[in-house]
């Protein structure tokens, strides 16, 4: 019986075990570390998590691309659809701390990853002031 209770507990405790999901380390914010290539993938009101980005971000946007080199470029690409009036700029991006300014927005990095970045910012949506957090996620 003993031998039976050891044998059960060991067999339980093998299949009670579980590999822990990969973990997506944040990284120190630095214009190495954000240099790539992205999609802008969401846009959610901070205190909701609701989405906004179909609000905010026309069809033709959404497939747009941006490349942040190390060197402080950045171009925004219109690929895919290509909208009426043509999205693509090109510019610098510049870091001071966690704050990040690129083609003529300010934001602050919210978090760093080696698969997206997140940046915040204030905007105006029905009449009130919100916290936006913008997910651009590596390609």
């Amino acid at each position: 019986m003993k031998k039976a209770l050891i044998c059960l507990s060991f067999i339980v405790s093998i299949i009670g075990c579980k590999k822990d999901d990969p973990v997506d380390p944040n990284l120190p914010v630095t214009l190495a570390n954000i240099a790539g290539n992205y999609k802008m993938t969401d846009i959610t009101i901070a205190s909701t998590s609701a989405s906004i980005f179909n609000i905010f971000v026309t069809p033709c946007e959404r497939d747009d691309t941006y490349a942040f080199a190390a060197s402080g470029a950045v171009i925004r690409t219109d690929a895919g659809a290509v909208c009426t009036i043509n999205t693509s700029a090109s510019g610098t991006f510049s870091l001071t701390g966690s704050t990040i300014t690129f083609l003529g927005n300010t934001y602050t990095v919210e978090s760093l990853t080696n698969t997206n970045f997140v940046v915040s910012n204030n905007i105006l949506y029905g009449g009130a002031t919100y916290k936006a957090l913008t997910t651009f996620t590596r390609q």
